[in-house]
C-alpha cells in the first residue's frame, strides 16, 4: 500500500472499535444508535470523499474507500445484530458457523490456498475482474475458502491463539 494506507488501516480499527465499545456496553438501544450513526456518517463521508476526487481504491487503501466500507461494514454488522441478537433469527445463518468456528483458518488460509493456486496455474482465473464479474470471482474464491474450512472443521483441525 501506499504511506496513506496506515490512515486508512487506522481508520477501520478506530470504528471497530467505536462499535466494539458500543457492543460491550450491552445496552441494545445505545448499540443500536451507535451503529446507525457511524455507517451513515462514515460511509456517507467516504461517498463525498470519493465524489469530491479521491476515489474509493482498494488497493491503496484510499481514505475514501476505508470510511465507505467502515461505514457500511457498522451497517450490515447493525442488520445482523437486529436479525439474530434482537429478533432471534439464527437458522438462517448457519452456513456461516464454519468460518465462525475457526476464523483465523478462514483468514490465514488466504494466501495458502492463492499460493496453491498460482502452483497450479488456475489464479489467473480471479485476477483482473471487476464490477459483477468480479464479484461472481470473489464469491467463488470465498467458496472454496468455505469449503477447505469446512473439511477442516469437520476433522477437528482449528487454528487457534
Amino acid at each position: 500500500t501506499t504511506p496513506w494506507g496506515s490512515v486508512g488501516y487506522g481508520i477501520n480499527t478506530i470504528i471497530g472499535t467505536f462499535v466494539g465499545e458500543a457492543l460491550a456496553k450491552r445496552d441494545q438501544r445505545f448499540f443500536l444508535r451507535q451503529c446507525l450513526f457511524i455507517g451513515v456518517i462514515c460511509a456517507g463521508i467516504g461517498y463525498v470523499i470519493h465524489r469530491l476526487g479521491i476515489p474509493m481504491n482498494k488497493d491503496n487503501v484510499s481514505v475514501s474507500y476505508s470510511l465507505f466500507t467502515a461505514g457500511a461494514g457498522a451497517l450490515c454488522f447493525l442488520v445482523f445484530y437486529w436479525v439474530m441478537d434482537v429478533k432471534g433469527a439464527t437458522a438462517w445463518a448457519r452456513p456461516f458457523n464454519v468460518f465462525g468456528r475457526n476464523p483465523l483458518l478462514g483468514y490465514f488460509l488466504q494466501p495458502l490456498v492463492r499460493i496453491f493456486f498460482m502452483t497450479l496455474g488456475l489464479y489467473a482465473w480471479f485476477g483482473g475482474h471487476s464490477g459483477w464479474s468480479g464479484m461472481g470471482w470473489g464469491l467463488l474464491w470465498t467458496f472454496i475458502l468455505w469449503c477447505v474450512c469446512l473439511w477442516c472443521n469437520k476433522r477437528n483441525i482449528f487454528w487457534k491463539l
